[in-house]
Parts: structure tokens; sequence; C-alpha cells
């Protein structure tokens, strides 16, 4: 493996936990948008005012999920081994972690 800059290898737990918390502050202020005003988001997205409500509250559900790192495992987990996880990822049946 290549690698253009041995030394930030050891903070690469701590970038992808600032990476994991700028995608949560997104979704989070993104949902916060959709549940403060429900009719004037859904008009700009052509939705119902009923979804664009659910939206938001997974938005904001979702980003506490990502922020906190629940069922993270879990996810990664399920990906390795559903196929079609395997198929979107380029993965050969029987050789989960593995890349073509």
């Amino acid at each position: 493996m290549n690698i253009m800059f041995p030394v930030l290898l050891r903070y690469s737990d701590v970038g992808l936990l600032l990476l994991r918390l700028m995608v949560a502050v997104v979704f989070f202020s993104s949902g916060l948008s959709h549940l403060k005003d429900p009719v004037g988001r859904s008009k700009s997205i052509g939705a119902s005012p009923a979804f664009t409500g659910f939206l938001g509250s997974a938005e904001v559900l979702g980003s506490i999920g990502v922020a906190f790192g629940i069922l993270i495992q879990l996810a990664a987990r399920y990906r390795r081994r559903s196929s079609c996880g395997k198929r979107a990822f380029g993965e050969r049946e029987g050789t989960a972690g593995t890349t073509i």
C-alpha cells in the first residue's frame, strides 16, 4: 500500500469521528428545518406536509444515531452478509471483507 503521509495514520480514528459528526450535523440541521416549517419545506421539495414531518423526524433521529454510533456495527455486519451489499461493493460470494 502506498500512503502519501504515513505519519497521519495515527489520526485516522479522530478523522473518522469528525467526519461522522459533520454528517450528523448536516442531517440534524436539515431535519430541523423540515420540522420547523413542514408546509413551506414540503412545497420546496414537492411532498406532502405529513411526509415532510416524517422525513424531518427520521433525519433528526438518524443524525443522533450517527453522532453516537448507534447500530453502526449491526449495519456494517448486515452489509457484509447481504448479497445486495456484496454486489454494490464489488464483493464475491464467500469472500466477506475482501474486494475483487
